[in-house]
């Protein structure tokens, strides 16, 4: 799947070095999946493990017909964000569950 561009935005392109970028133009389509990405409906998705039908017609009203590739793209751009803020973290998704393991130990043998 191609990711996709935006050349002409300002705000994809800070977006695009810092993960923590809070601006977002409405008529631009990297912003608005960004924006999808970052969102509580599709935390709401991801976290149920389907599709919200609050989450599917706000894709649908944004994106027309291509809501499903639209879908695929804010998968992927939740991902990149993920890990770039991981890695400005110092860290890893591998070791945040290592430290949460260690911790879980910790707590039971104290227990």
């Amino acid at each position: 799947m191609t990711r996709f561009t935006c050349t002409s935005c300002d705000f994809c392109e800070r977006a695009e070095r810092d993960p923590n970028s809070p601006f977002v133009h409405g008529y631009c389509r990297g912003c608005r999946i960004r924006g999808f990405a970052e969102g509580y409906p599709f935390w709401v998705s991801r976290r149920d493990k389907r599709l919200s039908e609050d989450y599917r017609q706000a894709l649908e009203r944004s994106f027309g017909d291509g809501w499903k590739a639209a879908h695929e793209e804010i998968k992927a751009e939740a991902e990149r964000i993920h890990r770039q803020r991981a890695a400005l973290r110092g860290c890893t998704a591998m070791s945040v569950a290592g430290r949460i393991n260690a911790l879980r130990e910790k707590l039971k043998e104290g227990a």
